[in-house]
């Protein structure tokens, strides 16, 4: 077998990252009922699937991973929670030294954002404060009647300063008013995750379009939006969901989004011309018709055996599969549950 394309799980920047990311992942929980627990393994599998496509790097090949399974509920949505850890090498590490310098370097007037007690505010860099030798950013949320300068002002110390992250619009005009914006009741369970997983929810929101799912709008909204998703921290369990972890676009209702998106398969080729890095068909008619829409993402394929277009999908994976330029390295995979048969090499992208 020729392993010369494989590429293992990505370490981001050290081991430690890795398993952090891991140990967040292993804190989710799921209801049924009235009762919480622990992720059952297909769906650990789909996120090392996603992990697994999304971080694979050879120059002019990419990742394609074709499973066929008895449901195809849920698979697509971990898939692409598993895609954001395979694209991580992107982002910053969750680094409260480094994010403070990068902070203190502003130049006074720049556009932030600071997340406080569940809200989000506007806001502009005013500068460094030093009391007793403790450096703090001073962080302006409102502008007075007068002059529309000089209002409440938050000092924010080192270990605070991930809450603050500079604005992506651009300059800001603040109000006479900080109320802030109130956040998602999902908030404490959003937090938790990205805390737990080593990276802040700013740097996965400064990237765009790397994932994009393809298929029927209507269901994978109930699995991303549905609040079936819970995260263990400590003894409780917080309630959430994974449109809260993935910031979907298509289901961002404030404005904020990250690096996935979804849409449906008959409004592909009308998409913008910006290649997503990783793409992900929940259906088979999307795959039969699209397969060749973005030929140098790397392509994870979920077949549902009771498609009416199931067979005609498989035929068309098993001829690309043939073509193959090279078997994939399938040891980063979490353990191929029963029920569920995989597919699995690298092709000549057109990069």
């Amino acid at each position: 077998m020729d392993t010369g394309c494989a590429q293992q799980l990505p370490s981001v920047d050290t081991e430690e990252a890795h398993n952090a990311w891991v140990r967040a992942v292993g804190k989710l929980r799921y209801r049924d009922g009235d009762k919480w627990f622990p992720l059952p393994s297909w769906m650990h599998f789909f996120v090392t699937a996603g992990a697994l496509v999304a971080g694979f790097s050879k120059a002019n090949f990419r990742a394609v991973l074709v499973a066929t399974v008895p449901s195809r509920s849920f698979c697509s949505s971990f898939a692409a929670l598993g895609s954001m850890f395979g694209h991580a090498p992107c982002l910053d590490r969750l680094d409260t030294r480094g994010h403070f310098q990068m902070l203190s370097t502003l130049q006074t007037g720049t556009g932030l954002t600071y997340t406080r007690e569940n809200r989000r505010y506007p806001a502009v860099f005013a500068g460094l404060k030093e009391i007793y030798g403790v450096s703090y950013v001073r962080v302006l949320v409102q502008a007075t009647a007068r002059d529309r300068t000089g209002g409440a002002t938050f000092l924010v110390p080192e270990q605070d300063c991930l809450n603050v992250a500079v604005s992506e619009s651009g300059p800001v005009q603040l109000g006479i008013s900080c109320k802030g914006r109130k956040l998602s009741r999902f908030a404490r369970f959003t937090s938790a995750f990205y805390s737990d997983s080593g990276f802040p929810l700013f740097a996965h929101t400064r990237r765009k379009n790397e994932t994009l799912v393809v298929g029927k709008i209507n269901n994978l909204r109930d699995e991303m939006t549905g609040e079936a998703v819970g995260f263990q921290s400590g003894k409780s369990i917080l309630d959430g969901c994974l449109q809260a972890i993935l910031q979907v676009r298509k289901f961002a209702s404030s404005g904020d989004s990250g690096s996935v998106d979804v849409i449906a398969g008959a409004t592909l080729s009308r998409r913008s011309k910006t290649e997503p890095r990783t793409l992900v068909f929940d259906d088979a008619l999307s795959y039969l018709k699209f397969h060749d829409q973005f030929q140098d993402a790397g392509m994870l394929v979920i077949l549902d055996r009771t498609d009416p277009h199931f067979v005609e999908a498989v035929s068309q994976a098993n001829g690309a599969y043939l073509a193959r330029s090279s078997e994939l390295e399938l040891s980063a995979l979490a353990r191929l549950p029963s029920g569920i048969e995989l597919m699995a090499h690298a092709e000549k992208s057109q990069c």
